[in-house]
């Protein structure tokens, strides 16, 4: 029976989280083909400090593993994560990835804001449901949990021996993460992960709530962001529009509304000038009453 050998490291900032993670790993698969898997932790390691902290783990982590068996693997995980599945399910599924996708590189264990709409070669895996897949983009920031195949350390060996992932600075702030996703869009990586994940982030380790995409598998597919955006963009417009075309109706109503007053005062005086003229015509005081008068008088005798 072909065994694989499967190494396990832990990179750790803070104890208290360790045990939960440990128990992740702690078991063999139902086949015994994974099975005496060592552990180890590393912890506050003599790392350069001008690298890049994940690609310090990873870099010693291979190192420290072997690369030559074709059936070694390494698993490189962060204290971040936890699990639905017992370690007897979880190397079940591992164990049927090595065999159904022997030449994958890196099997993202746990991925978060995936493009899930490019993944590809679709396969079930285990008995719950979960499929397996081709992926291009599993992670577009740090990693939390990873699997090399053999192939995948040499190349990881090849790519970066010469050339160290840096310290992330003012002018470059990639990661390890970075590097590694932009090499699977690539094809220098062939990647493979799971919907759903096998493993997932743990949201009570989070450094800041910016933190909290690191739950969700798959990001907003481009088209539909797009979409979003130009939806966003001709609401906005729209609203000016309204907003302008109030404004006009407004100054409109305005214009208006001065001109009935000045009618209606216009046509009040003139009605009033009217009234007081008729009334003038229509009233002689007997005192400028300069007519005939007539008297009646007998003739004198």
């Amino acid at each position: 029976m072909e065994k694989y050998n499967i190494n396990v490291f832990i990179n750790t900032v803070k104890d208290d989280r360790l045990e939960d993670v440990v128990k992740i790993f702690v078991g063999e698969s139902s086949s015994k083909k994974i099975s005496n898997v060592p552990i180890t932790i590393l912890q506050n390691q003599n790392y350069n400090p001008d690298n890049d902290q994940d690609y310090n783990f990873v870099k010693s982590s291979i190192d420290q593993a072997e690369i030559d068996d074709k059936n070694s693997y390494t698993i490189v995980c962060q204290d971040s994560v936890v699990s639905l599945s017992k370690a007897r399910e979880l190397y079940d599924m591992i164990e049927e990835a090595i065999e159904s996708t022997p030449d994958f590189d890196i099997f993202y264990l746990a991925n978060y804001m995936d493009q899930c709409e490019k993944m590809t070669d679709i396969k079930p895996l285990g008995i719950t449901g979960t499929k397996l897949v081709n992926t291009v983009s599993p992670s577009p920031g740090s990693f939390l949990c990873l699997l090399f195949s053999p192939s995948g350390k040499r190349k990881f060996n090849e790519y970066f021996n010469e050339k160290p992932v840096p310290k992330s600075s003012l002018t470059s702030k990639k990661t390890l993460g970075n590097y590694l996703n932009s090499m699977t869009k690539d094809g220098k990586f062939k990647s493979v992960t799971t919907s759903p994940p096998l493993i997932q982030f743990n949201i009570f380790t989070r450094k800041n709530d910016r933190e909290l995409q690191k739950v969700m598998q798959c990001s907003e597919p481009t088209g539909s962001k797009k979409l979003r955006q130009d939806t966003k963009k001709n609401i906005e417009v729209e609203i000016e529009k309204t907003k302008n075309n109030n404004t006009n109706t407004t100054f409109i109503w305005f214009i208006l509304i001065i001109i009935i007053i000045l009618i209606g005062a216009y046509l009040l005086i003139r009605y009033t000038g009217v009234k007081s003229e008729d009334t003038s015509s229509a009233f002689t005081s007997p005192l400028y009453n300069t007519g005939p008068t007539f008297i009646n008088s007998k003739p004198a005798k």
